[in-house]
């Protein structure tokens, strides 16, 4: 099994409190973690890290949906007994799924000092809103989740005042930077600091573009040598690169990014196969226009809603009535449909060509 980077920093560090050694970027990436965690199924009373020690049967319900079970149970286990994170009080635990709107958002605000908080955006989960949300970021200019974000700092500032820093771990990277960008300054001025962790970037909007330049200076992005996710509609090249223990789409697993004392280990920028992916990516959306996106997106979605599936796991299954059903929507797509398939494969085999 890989190692457990984020762990071992918890056990060798965790003896030493916020006031006798300040929070850094490891510490801001825990917090944006622990956004993946169900507070739902929380017994009523815990609103502590500490609350979780030696409540094994309690960190598995809560984190038995987040993308790596195992690692956030071991995380879990070390922050809830270390002086440094185990008084970590959450407030304000958010989360929405809407299969028609094609929404998957969740948010949570963690108090690591007294009216000092890290307000952490969750990342995709497993759902097939949640995927089909990330895709609509390839065409439209605003998502529900992210629009979500925007009211989510709004309220939380005004029921909690105090010091804030915000981040997130993949989309909740964008939706951290996103929020900060389109919400009035009153509220953004005085943020501490905002973290993208691997998390996608934006389509051009020369709006946000000024806002971004701005706040450049307190925006902190980082990502693997070999991201895939964190370059996607990244027009910036503001971003640090970190090594990985992982390779290609896996070291979007920050459980996997190498970290030496209090800090990561950083590569001077991110390797050919990310390169690769950036540009021809890049080159294949440039090549389709707006309302040939939606219309790939549309058609894609009428195939996978075929499978009956609420994950992408029950999608991935391929049993003979769905594999029936997605190759009849498949074939009775309208001919228009095909047509824009057609270029959008044209558009990709260039891409690749010319790079």
């Amino acid at each position: 099994m890989a190692a457990n980077y984020l762990e071992r920093y918890v056990y060798q560090y965790g003896d030493k409190t916020f006031t006798q050694m300040p929070p850094n970027v490891v510490d801001d990436l825990i917090f944006a973690m622990l956004a993946y965690l169900d507070y739902d199924r929380l017994p009523a009373g815990m609103h502590r890290l500490a609350d979780l020690a030696g409540e094994e049967t309690v960190q598995a319900a809560v984190s038995a949906r987040a993308w790596a079970p195992e690692k956030y149970g071991q995380l879990l286990r070390a922050l809830a007994l270390s002086p440094r994170f185990s008084g970590v009080r959450w407030h304000r635990h958010r989360e929405r799924l809407d299969d028609i709107a094609m929404e998957q958002f969740g948010a949570v605000t963690l108090e690591w000092a007294p009216q000092t908080y890290f307000l952490a955006y969750r990342g995709t989960n497993s759902t097939v809103a949640g995927w089909k949300e990330d895709l609509n970021m390839g065409y439209q200019p605003a998502v529900p989740a992210q629009r979500a974000a925007v009211r989510y700092l709004r309220e939380t500032r005004a029921a909690l005042p105090g010091r804030y820093m915000i981040g997130g771990h993949s989309k909740g990277g964008n939706l951290a930077v996103y929020a900060a960008l389109h919400s009035a300054p009153a509220l953004t001025e005085d943020l501490v600091q905002i973290f993208n962790f691997d998390g996608p970037g934006f389509l051009p909007d020369p709006v946000a573009d000024k806002r971004y330049d701005a706040l450049a200076a307190r925006i902190t992005k980082l990502v693997p040598t070999g991201s895939v996710v964190g370059l996607l509609l990244e027009h910036h090249q503001d971003y640090a690169v970190v090594a990985s223990d992982s390779v290609s789409f896996w070291q979007h697993d920050p459980f996997n990014w190498r970290i030496h004392g209090t800090d990561f280990e950083y590569r001077p920028q991110t390797d050919a196969a990310a390169q690769f992916t950036q540009a021809t990516f890049t080159a294949w959306l440039d090549g389709l226009s707006t309302a040939e996106r939606a219309a790939i997106l549309a058609s894609l979605f009428t195939v996978a809603d075929a499978g009956q599936a609420d994950t992408m796991a029950e999608l991935r299954h391929l049993t003979p009535d769905r594999v029936r059903a997605f190759y009849h929507a498949a074939r009775t797509l309208p001919t228009e449909s095909r047509a824009v398939w057609k270029k959008s494969a044209h558009s990709l085999w260039h891409a690749l060509r010319w790079k």
